[in-house]
């Protein structure tokens, strides 16, 4: 005997198994890859970041050539410079960004 109506019955003729509302495992896993991408994504931007600032900014390349024993003085002299020139450059840019402009 059945122990419902016919909604019952519709519901055991279907070949898929019933799970209770809210509870469905199949959309547990887009779910949880949202936020888990999210994550990936913020990491590897700050993975990004601090390779930049750390070894490829002008300071950590006029580091690198002070510290370094095998190029002859005259290039690290060269080096320095050039990177030196970049970074008063950078900080004139900056610093005239922040200026405000005078108003007549």
């Amino acid at each position: 005997m059945t122990r419902g109506g016919p909604a019952d019955l519709v519901f055991s003729a279907l070949p898929f198994p019933r799970s209770p509302a809210g509870h469905d495992v199949v959309m547990l896993s887009p779910l949880f890859l949202v936020p888990v991408s999210l994550a990936l994504l913020s990491l590897l931007l700050f993975g990004m970041s601090w390779f930049e600032q750390r070894l490829l900014s002008p300071q950590a390349l006029i580091v690198h050539a002070a510290r370094s024993r095998q190029a002859a003085p005259d290039q690290v002299e060269m080096l320095v410079a050039a990177q030196s020139e970049r970074l008063i450059q950078g900080l004139q840019i900056s610093s005239g960004e922040r200026r405000p402009t005078p108003s007549r």
